[in-house]
């Protein structure tokens, strides 16, 4: 298991239910899920991308991909699966996003400091 004590970098990439248009999960990201995660102070970032293809013109066998920045992995589930503010954000990606699709991962930035390449650094998305 990878320590995720302190400062977690993640990316989550999943596919959406079959019938589920990309534009409803961009209508729903970007009026529901990017704001309301903003507004938590648990979260230092979030950014959301939809997957257009490969450099080939392929499929990748995702269609987005989310970025997101924690405190604290443990502390930060614990509040996702739990907090009556993210109710709404839950529901919305239950409905929208294939179950067993999503994969997490979790991200060290490498080149200068780690450190000054997290939260509040030169680097954004």
């Amino acid at each position: 298991m990878i320590n995720t004590a302190g400062t977690a970098l993640a990316v989550n990439i999943f596919r959406l239910r079959e019938g589920v248009s990309p534009e409803e999960f961009v209508k729903f990201s970007s009026e529901v899920d990017q704001p309301t995660l903003a507004d938590q102070k648990e979260v230092a970032r979030f950014h959301a991308f939809r997957i257009l293809g490969d450099a080939e013109g392929g499929g990748v066998g995702f269609e987005f991909i989310e970025l997101i920045e924690v405190g604290d992995w443990g502390e930060w589930i614990a509040w996702r699966d739990n907090s009556t503010a993210l109710s709404e954000v839950r529901s919305g990606f239950d409905e929208l996003v294939e179950p067993g699709s999503v994969r997490c991962s979790f991200l060290e930035p490498i080149g200068r400091s780690s450190a000054d390449q997290l939260s509040g650094s030169e680097t954004e998305f």
